[in-house]
């Protein structure tokens, strides 16, 4: 008799404390399996957007790659019309020109012009800016005319013996 009352007073005051353990122990599984799948999650999550990093890369890695087989491929287009044109040239030009000779030939093609005095829209004459010495705004093309030596007069006495008699 002693023995079940023994077991009875366990069982009514152990029991819950077990159970509550018990489920206590299992709460806290619950929680660890829930941080575990939390965990997985967000190194799936990681390596997903890892891939999607390395793809990218590799997208403009390509990209860059296809960019420079272009640039070469142009270079390689633009030199050959290049050549061709100079090619060209050599068959209608006999010997190359100069700069020199195009100036040369310009100033000659360029007729003489005579000096104008710049005018307003009103017809009145425009005075040179004193602010602008390189430039003279008193004459069409921005240059004023050499000047000339003037002609002095003779004084009286050497033009009456130069005058014949």
């Amino acid at each position: 008799m002693f023995r079940s009352i023994w077991n009875a007073f366990k069982e009514v005051f152990t029991a819950p404390t077990i159970r509550a353990q018990f489920e206590e122990l299992l709460l806290q599984e619950d929680i660890s399996q829930n941080e575990a799948v939390e965990r997985e999650a967000a190194r799936l999550r990681e390596e997903a957007e890892q891939a999607k990093r390395d793809e990218e890369a590799k997208k403009q890695a390509k990209a860059k790659a296809l960019a420079e087989q272009m640039a070469a491929r142009e270079a390689a287009i633009k030199a050959a019309e290049v050549k061709a044109i100079e090619e060209e040239a050599k068959k209608v030009l006999p010997e190359p020109v100069t700069n020199t000779q195009i100036t040369d030939a310009v100033t000659q093609a360029a007729p003489e012009v005579k000096p104008k005095r710049a005018r307003t829209t009103k017809g009145t004459l425009v005075a040179d800016n004193p602010t602008t010495p390189d430039i003279n705004e008193a004459w069409v093309g921005g240059k004023a005319p050499a000047k000339t030596a003037k002609k002095t007069k003779a004084s009286k006495k050497k033009r009456k013996l130069n005058k014949p008699a």
